[in-house]
C-alpha cells in the first residue's frame, strides 16, 4: 500500500459526517428549510428587494454565522489544551465579534447575461474586524491562540481556502475600558436575546 492510499483510507476513518433534510417553503420560493441529523433546524429567505420575504436571515449571513460559532467553539477547545500545556495560559471565558465585515462583489451572482461566466467571483472575498478574548492572554498565547484557531476552524479554514482575504484583530479584553461592551449594552437595549 503507498502512502496516498493510506492517507485516504485514513482521513476516511476519521472524517466526521453532517447530513440534513431541506426543502424550499412552496408560499415563499426563496425560503429553505432545512433539518440535520442532529434535530436542529434552521431557515434561510433574501431580503424582499431580491424576491423574498425577509423572514430568516439570508444564506450568506448563516455562513457568517457559522464562522462566528465555528471560530468560538475552536478557540475554546485550542484554549483548553493550551491550559493542559502551559499552566500559566488562562481559560478562554468569552469572545465578542466586533464590527465584523465581509464584502462579496455581487457580480459574481447577479451578472447578467446568465448564460456567461459572470465577471467576478461570488464567494465572500474579505472578512474583517474584531475578536475581544477575556480573560487577558499574554502576547505570546494570544497570538498562539488566534493562529491555532484559524487553523483548526473548518469555517475559518473554508473561507480562508476560497480565497477570502481574513483580517480580524484578536485582543484581550482587559484592554477595554469596561468589561460590558457596547454591543453587549446596545443588544440589552434593543430586546435582542443573549
Amino acid at each position: 500500500m503507498n502512502d496516498t492510499a493510506g492517507s485516504q483510507d485514513n482521513s476516511e476513518a476519521t472524517a466526521k459526517k453532517y447530513t440534513f433534510n431541506g426543502c424550499s417553503d412552496d408560499e415563499n420560493k426563496s425560503s429553505v428549510a432545512v433539518t440535520f441529523n442532529t434535530g436542529h433546524t434552521m431557515t434561510t429567505d433574501l431580503p424582499l428587494r431580491m424576491g423574498g420575504k425577509d423572514q430568516a436571515p439570508q444564506p450568506v449571513e448563516c455562513l457568517l454565522a457559522a464562522w462566528a460559532g465555528c471560530t468560538q467553539a475552536t478557540a475554546l477547545f485550542v484554549s483548553r489544551q493550551l491550559m493542559r500545556d502551559n499552566k500559566r495560559s488562562p481559560l478562554l471565558e468569552r469572545m465578542e465579534f466586533v464590527n465584523i465585515t465581509a464584502t462579496r462583489d455581487e457580480r459574481g451572482a447577479l451578472a447578467l447575461a446568465i448564460h456567461e461566466d459572470p465577471p467576478a467571483q461570488s464567494r465572500i472575498q474579505t472578512l474583517a474586524g474584531t475578536i475581544v478574548v477575556w480573560p487577558s492572554f499574554d502576547e505570546e498565547l494570544l497570538q498562539l491562540l488566534q493562529e491555532q484557531t484559524e487553523l483548526r476552524c473548518p469555517v475559518a479554514s473554508m473561507l480562508s481556502a476560497s480565497g477570502c482575504r481574513m483580517n480580524v484583530e484578536w485582543i484581550n479584553g482587559d484592554e477595554k475600558e469596561n468589561r460590558r461592551s457596547v454591543f453587549s449594552r446596545n443588544r440589552n437595549k434593543s430586546n435582542i436575546p443573549l
